[in-house]
């Protein structure tokens, strides 16, 4: 039986815009369980049983105003004079505010009317206002979102998706993960070439880019510009030592960007300012709380070889063990499973 993952890319729901990461990477992992992986515009492409990924996250509606490359939510705009609010409301956490929140998820609403007449066929979305008219319509589904292992965000607002993932079945929460088959952890991974790089948010933590500044053998990109998906993983590949730098919010909301687990997948050793990079590694990632332990870090591992190719690994064997998209799709379909027995999976 063909089995297939779809990406919804209707124009009310933009999936692979939305989270692009989080959908390229989960699609990505389902590969390796059989399953091919479409994008799809109307409802009227799916013609194989199984995924369809859902993402909204509520910024579709820049699309209906033609300004989604602004990365503004339109209605921050209106929030002044909020004249509609939506009604349904989850654990003190509004979906939709405003006259255009209304307007969008009226029309994301008519697309998952079309989507429920397919048959054998579960949907995985990012969790948002779309779960309540999943629910309404009983259509088969599966929520993820950012997984928050460590700890309770410190920010109030996530109080809501935090315990949600404690107590709901269908709740299936997304956590770190590299886009790499896990037969393929440790192929083609030198990290010789440079001493330390960073590929990724130029205002995340500067101060540390900074230190390396006139390091010859250092490969700092700070984006955007962004570079080419396949440039990315080469520095990756070969660099002694990867910066895992996260954002002070992220940190606040108890994440831990990718790029951690993906420093550890190509093979470099990975120092981060996120306290939390350890514990969700097992002690593959090293915290470092300032530019004097960063510089100490980096002195240390170049200095001692031995050590770095054994914590590199240490970093190989938790990839392959439990840190890939391909490890994230076992756990949905194992759910998909408990939860409808879908012919597909039998």
């Amino acid at each position: 039986m063909q089995k297939t993952v779809y990406l919804l890319d209707n124009f009310f729901i933009p999936t692979p815009y939305n989270q692009r990461f989080f959908i390229e990477k989960l699609a990505a992992g389902f590969i390796g369980h059989g399953f091919d992986v479409k994008v799809i515009k109307r409802i009227d492409e799916i013609v194989n049983p199984g995924f369809v990924l859902v993402s909204c996250h509520n910024l579709f509606y820049n699309s209906i105003w033609g300004i989604r490359l602004m990365r503004a939510d339109i209605t921050r705009f209106l929030h002044p004079a909020k004249l509609l609010k939506s009604h349904k409301v989850f654990d003190g956490v509004r979906y939709s505010d405003g006259v255009l929140g209304i307007l969008a998820e009226w029309m994301q609403v008519r697309v998952l009317k079309q989507l429920r007449k397919k048959q054998d066929i579960v949907v995985i979305h990012w969790i948002s206002a779309l779960q309540y008219w999943l629910q309404k319509f009983n259509m088969p589904y599966i929520v993820s979102g950012e997984y928050y292992r460590v700890n309770i965000p410190r920010n109030s607002s996530l109080w809501g998706w935090y315990n949600f993932y404690k107590r709901d079945k269908h709740a299936v929460p997304y956590p770190l993960s590299a886009s790499v088959p896990p037969g393929d952890i440790g192929r083609d991974c030198n990290n010789e070439e440079y001493d330390v790089c960073y590929v990724g948010n130029k205002n995340y933590r500067p101060d540390y880019q900074l230190v390396f500044a006139n390091n010859l053998r250092a490969k700092i990109v700070g984006t955007p510009p962004y570079i080419e998906e396949t440039e990315r993983v080469r520095i990756y590949k070969n660099s002694k030592i990867a910066l895992g730098l996260s954002y002070e919010e992220s940190i606040a909301t108890g994440m831990v960007t990718d790029r951690v687990v993906e420093a550890l997948a190509y093979g470099a050793i990975c120092l981060s300012n996120n306290p939390m990079a350890p514990e969700v590694t097992d002690g593959c990632a090293i915290y470092v709380k300032s530019k004097e332990e960063l510089l100490e870090q980096f002195n240390y591992f170049i200095n001692n070889t031995k050590e770095r190719l054994a914590l590199r690994e240490k970093g190989f064997a938790f990839i392959r063990e439990r840190g890939t998209s391909h490890h994230r799709a076992s756990e949905f379909i194992e759910r998909a499973i408990e939860l409808y027995q879908p012919k597909f999976l039998q």
